[in-house]
């Protein structure tokens, strides 16, 4: 059962549950994605948007809270040479003064983010540079869904 905790800023991420022997290996690629990559591309979009003169007070107000659940992420194979693929993410942000909005990458088309599928199934650096691109896509599409205050 996933539960939801407070990092240090006040910020809720998603917590995993635990992993089961079948699942040992995706889940720690799931733990870290979830956990880490997310917590720290979040807190870096922060930053940079609440440090602007004019800032989204949905996001960026003391007291605000922001959950992001993910629902689904890995990798979609997608048309092109040598079996391309891309990072599909679906992602959902709230705070605790808006409803859930929920992204999704399946649709979009994120070339920037392509990788090989025998890359990614041998080369780390590369999956993990695809999902932070996918990511980072996902929270612009956040961002540009607010009207700033």
């Amino acid at each position: 059962m996933n539960q939801r905790g407070p990092n240090q800023r006040g910020r809720n991420y998603l917590t995993p549950c635990k992993p089961s022997p079948a699942n040992a290996g995706l889940f720690a690629l799931g733990l870290w994605f979830r956990s880490q990559l997310v917590q720290a591309e979040t807190e870096q979009w922060l930053s940079e948007v609440c440090g602007k003169e004019i800032k989204p007070a949905v996001i960026c107000k003391p007291n605000s809270q922001l959950t992001i659940n993910v629902y689904r992420y890995g990798f979609v194979t997608t048309s092109g040479d040598n079996d391309p693929v891309k990072p599909e993410l679906d992602i959902s942000f709230r705070t605790n003064q808006t409803p859930e909005l929920r992204f999704n990458l399946k649709e979009i088309d994120l070339s920037s983010a392509l990788i090989l599928l025998s890359d990614a199934k041998t080369d780390d650096k590369q999956v993990v540079n695809s999902l932070r691109l996918g990511y980072q896509d996902i929270l612009k599409q956040y961002q540009n869904s607010f009207s700033v205050q």
